[in-house]
């Protein structure tokens, strides 16, 4: 087959995704779903690969972090932001910081078994 003869692959449209969207019921929350357990994390690029079931069916998630938006850093630093110190001396102090929820987002990738290509 000459190379002039291999199909070219069509990328879908906006539309075309959407209405994919709606036929395969995207999800809305993790109501129902149970961890089975962690296949793999990665501090430094804040990430997790979670095996799982929901409605019955086995899924894969990958969780990744936000990278902050340095634009607007005085969203995270601002009276909505909590704190809880952890460590405390004459030098310095150290704190977990819980901002504020629009500002605490994580990119969520869903692997379905429902075609059956894993496990």
């Amino acid at each position: 087959m000459a190379e002039s003869d291999v199909p070219l692959k069509k990328r879908k449209t906006s539309t075309e995704i959407v209405n994919l969207s709606k036929t395969q019921n995207a999800l809305d929350d993790f109501n129902g779903f149970n961890v089975k357990r962690v296949l793999g994390e990665n501090s430094r690029s804040k990430t997790a690969v979670i095996l799982g079931q929901i409605n019955g069916e086995d899924a894969v998630v990958l969780l990744e972090k936000e990278p902050f938006d340095l634009n607007n850093v005085n969203r995270y630093l601002c009276a909505e932001t909590s704190l809880k110190n952890t460590l405390l001396n004459d030098i310095y102090g150290t704190y977990e910081a819980y901002p504020p929820k629009s500002e605490n987002g994580m990119y969520l990738f869903w692997l379905s078994n429902s075609v059956g290509f894993f496990l």
